[in-house]
């Protein structure tokens, strides 16, 4: 029964993948630790079939949104040979709940960090993968007055293909399937920005931005996928639904050119110097 519980539960994860909001924040101080913080948000929607599903699995005084710290320190291993597991604590933001993870790490050369969205696994339940492996994204650290840091972005091999629609398998959406798409993907929004501690001196990013807080040019975006606001614009939408897979990185960033929410680093390794 645990196996089933277990195997039920994570297959409602998968396929509720689209009603997440990942933001994975990396921090490098200029001696190369530093620590990442990843905040996941759910819908509304996703509570409520999580309820249904604890409920048929005889779980109804289970809460829908659990801290899975087993979980937490097995993705801490994945991450890095000296990365640990910090803290978790449960968050909530316009009416929705969420999960708040810190990591730790002391030299941010041993890093390794994947943009595939994490569902929040409740105790007991373990993540099965299919398909390839994702490749990690990577750094390079050179300490000194001015840090340099390297971001060693993985590319997409020449065989491969990447297909913004392939989840839900949709070539020309009717009326319809549009809508059935906008409220799987509503609110699903996956983001990975990299914080230095200090200043930017100069950089090859194309994606830099003033820190609000700080008032420091100190934040760099490697990714920004938002599927709600790609979803707003229906007349762009269908278009980038009918144009199929594209070979590459690069590709998916020509096609996604001028979507809102979208941002996407498609270089293979840029660098960020700082102090």
């Amino acid at each position: 029964m645990t196996r089933l519980r277990s195997t039920l539960l994570c297959l409602l994860l998968a396929f509720s993948a689209g009603c997440l909001d990942v933001t994975t924040v990396v921090n490098v101080n200029k001696d190369g630790s530093g620590f990442v913080s990843e905040t996941t948000y759910v819908s509304s929607s996703f509570e409520s079939m999580m309820k249904d599903t604890l409920v048929q699995l005889g779980m109804e005084d289970a809460p829908a949104l659990q801290i899975n710290e087993e979980a937490f320190r097995k993705r801490a291993i994945e991450m890095g040979s000296d990365v640990m597991f910090r803290k978790a604590e449960e968050i909530s933001k316009d009416g929705r709940a969420g999960i708040r993870v810190i990591y730790t790490f002391d030299d941010i050369n041993y890093l390794r960090i994947k943009t595939e969205p994490q569902p929040p696994l409740p105790p007991g339940a373990t993540a099965t993968k299919e398909g390839t492996e994702e490749t990690p994204i990577t750094f390079r650290f050179e300490e000194g007055d001015i840090a340099t840091l390297t971001v060693l972005l993985p590319q997409a091999n020449s065989d491969d293909t990447w297909d913004p629609m392939t989840s839900a398998s949709v070539a020309s959406p009717d009326d319809a399937e549009l809508e059935q798409i906008r409220q799987i993907f509503e609110g699903f929004r996956v983001r990975l920005i990299l914080r230095v501690d200090g200043e930017i001196t100069d950089t090859d990013a194309s994606f830099v931005h003033l820190n609000k807080k700080t008032n420091k040019r100190n934040l760099v975006t490697l990714l920004n996928m938002d599927v709600g606001a790609l979803l707003s614009d229906e007349e762009r939408f269908r278009e980038l639904a009918t144009a199929g897979p594209v070979q590459d990185l690069r590709a998916a960033k020509q096609l996604l050119e001028g979507f809102p929410g979208i941002s996407i680093e498609d270089q293979e390794e840029i660098h960020i110097s700082f102090k």
